[in-house]
């Protein structure tokens, strides 16, 4: 069963005991702080590629790369304001852990991410990491990867040895939570958020370009200013 909600809050009260919590990051709990690095930006990105005369796939991988390389430089936001303390509550009853299509490799900038934002997500044993995949558990977060979501969910569910009764997933995305159901069937419960739908429609591509270029001569001067440093002390 999937079921829309507007927001975190609205399940407070809808949670079956001794239920596993899972929950996407970006657009469910977090959002990029500006168009730069959304998840907007990365469709507009590959979009972009694909006029541009690359094919699909190659288009998909460069934007791709990109947003994750992007995820070490931007700021973000919570989406709610109670989010934090939402999670803090789900987690003293349950066991809450983030499933997010990013890739391990990215580890450390997203527990900065939701370290900034309030969010505090208890370490949870996970599986071993898959390089190949660039998939893992880091900071009671799921990192999928190259994996779908139900293949990661049920790497992680595995080796537990846990048989949760109910599993309650959260997630911006039907398809993740098809995919999820297809897997776990009755036993999961899946809630789309509807928190960040009109995200695509009030994206800016122009000013998205504006930020990636300040970006770049960001670093440029960074770069500089590091190299004038080894120069001087080397």
């Amino acid at each position: 069963m999937i079921l829309e909600i507007a927001t975190l809050k609205a399940l407070e009260n809808a949670i079956p005991q001794q239920a596993l919590i899972v929950l996407d990051i970006d657009n469910t709990l977090i959002e990029a702080d500006s168009y730069l690095g959304s998840e907007a930006w990365e469709s507009y990105y590959r979009n972009k590629l694909l006029q541009e005369g690359l094919d699909f796939p190659t288009a998909a991988l460069y934007s791709e790369e990109l947003w994750h390389t992007l995820q070490n430089h931007i700021a973000v936001r919570a989406l709610e304001k109670e989010g934090p303390s939402i999670l803090s509550r789900w987690q003293q009853k349950h066991t809450v852990v983030g499933l997010t299509k990013r890739r391990y490799s990215i580890k450390k900038a997203t527990l900065s991410q939701l370290r900034q934002t309030g969010y505090r997500l208890q370490e949870t044993k996970g599986f071993p990491v898959d390089k190949q995949a660039s998939a893992g558990t880091a900071g009671g977060i799921i990192f999928c990867g190259h994996l779908s979501k139900s293949e990661a969910l049920q790497r992680f569910i595995t080796p537990s040895a846990k048989n949760y009764p109910a599993i309650i997933a959260v997630d911006d995305r039907q398809d993740n939570l098809d995919d999820l159901a297809g897997v776990f069937g009755s036993r999961l419960t899946g809630f789309r958020i509807t928190i960040c739908d009109n995200q695509a429609a009030c994206f800016d591509g122009p000013a998205a370009e504006a930020q990636l270029q300040a970006l770049k001569n960001r670093l440029s001067k960074i770069n500089s200013l590091q190299k004038h440093l080894k120069n001087k002390l080397f």
